[in-house]
């Protein structure tokens, strides 16, 4: 669902999960904008540091 669906501050309160990449851009706005959820990365673009 896009950000401006959430155009209501109490909308943006009940989110409480927001699942995406860890792209810079993206968490600083999940951070503004939806500070009482959790923030899930994707599986998908997470990257093994030891083999």
């Amino acid at each position: 669902m896009a950000f401006s669906c959430f155009s209501h501050r109490k909308q943006k309160e009940k989110v409480e999960f927001v699942c995406s990449d860890s792209y810079e851009p993206y968490c600083s706005i999940i951070a503004t904008y939806f500070k009482s959820a959790t923030y899930l990365i994707n599986h998908f673009h997470v990257s093994r540091k030891h083999s």
